[in-house]
């Protein structure tokens, strides 16, 4: 369908013309980057159906884009928080430097985004995957050199999951032929049980780094708490879910085709556990909100990869769920300590009070998407965490529940 090209064309021109344009004047830059945003995210709701798909061949390669139901899910989630953190970022970066580079750099993380999500085959996926990493690290040190060892950690972890990938990906066309998804996934039956195991831990390896699966979470503490909290909603919030939809597909297409493939599944489910417990102690030990809201995100990603895991109906209905909910309540909470750090000067716990006087609406909406996100009914978080504890139950999961 032309309207895949015709939206990742207007980012690339976006990114390109709010460089540059940026020079010239603030406010035409602010406008043609929300416009960057916007545009495409209503041509893909407009135009872009779960079953829409093009193809084309490249150096003799066949490649496709195109959409699934898994991805239309995940593309609500980039689109939705990059608009909403979009037009937070044009008053929150007021008077910082580099403004140019940061919103052409943000554009073309959100376009690498929807690059990962319309790819049918492995090479585009790949290929936009890595302009992801490259241009999320750009950001993660944007604030200055206080953050390059932060950097650093963040590039190396992601080039140990990129290498896994690139290795399983060499492994699928020398099996297969080809790079389409669809044909690696119908042949894999005939795969031998070496590759069988080999090749879906490699590419689980490389999901895991960027969803900050323990003990693959390292550079996320670091990098959350570090980048402009403008992106820091859209880092969280929709970039760790490219690892989740990763997941997603390797679970379901792949891992149900192995014999005792249900082991992979296990353990997977159990870091996820791991990661949601121990993401929170450490997060009610932090004094400093951003630390504290990077460890909490670190433990909700756990809950999603639970739920995507174990892969019942149930348990995937509620990992999915969570995820939105995540991405929505977890990247309000990042822009409003944001705000209160550039209200107040501090992001320590210990030294913001009178919150609810000086920045109501701001209290509002952070004491909402904490109690969304601890769980409390009525809202959202609520009902997906019962959904995982019942589908855990129904799987005889009882050790996960506890």
């Amino acid at each position: 369908m032309e309207t895949i090209y015709i939206i990742l064309l207007i980012f690339l021109t976006g990114i390109i013309a709010t460089f540059f344009i940026g020079k010239l004047s603030g406010a035409l830059r602010s406008l043609l980057f929300l416009a960057t945003l916007i545009i495409p995210a209503w041509l893909f709701f407009a135009g872009v159906s779960t079953d829409a798909a093009v193809h084309f061949q490249v150096a003799g390669i066949s490649l496709s884009w195109g959409m699934n139901p898994f991805a239309y899910i995940f593309a609500l989630i980039v689109l939705g928080l990059s608009i909403l953190a979009g037009i937070y970022s044009i008053k929150a970066m007021e008077g910082k430097q580099n403004l140019n580079f940061f919103f052409a750099n943000f554009l073309l993380t959100t376009m690498a985004m929807m690059g990962i999500l319309f790819s049918r085959d492995l090479v585009s996926f790949f290929i936009f995957w890595e302009i992801m990493t490259w241009s999320s690290y750009f950001m993660v040190v944007f604030n200055g050199k206080d953050v390059q060892k932060i950097g650093i950690k963040y590039i190396l972890f992601s080039a140990i999951g990129a290498y896994a990938m690139l290795m399983a990906i060499v492994y699928i066309y020398s099996l297969t032929g080809s790079v389409m998804i669809e044909d690696f996934v119908s042949g894999f039956h005939s795969f031998t049980p070496e590759m069988q195991w080999l090749i879906p831990i490699l590419l689980l390896i490389g999901f895991s780094v960027k969803s900050a699966l323990m003990p693959l979470h390292v550079w996320a503490p670091g990098a959350y708490s570090n980048s402009p909290m403008s992106y820091t909603g859209v880092f969280s919030g929709a970039l760790s879910k490219m690892g989740i939809y990763g997941m997603v597909i390797v679970l379901v297409s792949i891992v149900q085709q192995i014999p005792n493939g249900f082991w992979i599944k296990e353990v997977i489910a159990w870091m996820g556990g791991l990661t949601s417990v121990l993401g929170t102690l450490w997060a009610i030990k932090q004094d400093d909100a951003k630390k504290l809201l990077a460890y909490s995100s670190i433990a909700q990603l756990g809950y999603i990869i639970v739920g995507v895991a174990i892969g019942t109906p149930l348990a995937m209905l509620s990992g999915l769920f969570l995820a939105v909910m995540h991405g929505i309540f977890k990247s309000t909470l990042f822009m409003a300590v944001g705000a209160i750090e550039r209200q107040t000067g501090t992001s320590n716990l210990t030294e913001v009070t009178g919150l609810i006087r000086k920045m109501p609406w701001t209290f509002l909406a952070t004491l909402m998407s904490i109690i969304a996100l601890a769980g409390i009914p009525p809202l959202g978080g609520f009902i997906g965490k019962w959904m995982l504890y019942e589908s855990l139950m129904g799987s005889n999961h009882y050790l996960l529940v506890i």
